[in-house]
């Protein structure tokens, strides 16, 4: 199974990977690493991590295209950004759109 692990760096998405990956799972992490660090993961066999927000529809799309599931270990933010006025996608209508 190919899983795709929104936020995977944080806590919870960390313990996704470490259970899944002994399993056999291709997973590949999209993290801002705005609360955690890339040096969570070592290189491993069938774990690819890429650095961007799930804000970024073209990145999403360009990776999950490959993915049998979603998981989304992400934080909530707001749906509107005050600063930037960017709308940022909550996970499911991310789900709903790849």
């Amino acid at each position: 199974m190919r899983l795709l692990i929104t936020g995977g760096a944080g806590c919870l998405g960390s313990n996704l990977v470490e259970r899944y990956l002994p399993q056999g799972c291709e997973i590949l992490v999209i993290d801002n690493f705005a609360t955690s660090r890339r040096e969570v993961f070592p290189e491993l066999p069938g774990l690819m991590v890429v650095e961007g927000s799930i804000a970024d529809r073209d990145l999403v799309k360009r990776n999950s295209i490959a993915s049998d599931r979603l998981m989304s270990s992400t934080a909530q933010p707001p749906t509107r950004i005050r600063r930037t006025g960017t709308r940022t996608p909550r996970p499911m209508s991310l789900a709903r759109s790849m």
